[in-house]
């Protein structure tokens, strides 16, 4: 299987990443080796990160922090991220803020917004291919 591009050359804002973009950078912040690649047969892209279990070296495992609080809670506990609901406009949406990054940052849903600000914390408010090179 080849992995896919997270994509080319240009830098994406940390508080714009969602999806399998999102769960590549919290995996690539928190050290762990990780790709993009498409899950058959469906063909929807996904975060996966290699694992090391008792029958298989560097099995490849789906990852998604940003949606599961088995994933997301630990990071959100070990780091220290502040979690606030907030409403502007008659929109709701949550506030985080990583004790390592200065600046409060918005998302959709409480996971959203706390990987983005762990994101954040490691580096900056934008992310480029070299960020991780």
């Amino acid at each position: 299987r080849q992995a896919l591009p997270v994509f080319r050359g240009k830098g994406m804002k940390v508080s714009e990443l969602e999806g399998y973009l999102l769960n590549y950078w919290v995996a690539r912040a928190d050290g762990l080796r990780c790709e993009i690649r498409k899950r058959q047969p469906c063909e929807t892209m996904h975060a996966y990160i290699f694992i090391d279990t008792a029958v298989h070296t560097g099995y490849p495992r789906i990852y998604s922090a940003s949606t599961y609080w088995n994933e997301g809670g630990e990071i959100i506990e070990r780091e220290r991220i502040g979690l606030m609901p907030a409403v502007e406009g008659g929109v709701a949406f949550w506030i985080a803020a990583h004790p390592d990054y200065s600046d409060p940052v918005r998302g959709s849903t409480a996971l959203i917004a706390a990987m983005r600000a762990y994101v954040a914390s490691k580096f900056g408010n934008e992310v480029t291919e070299a960020a991780h090179g």
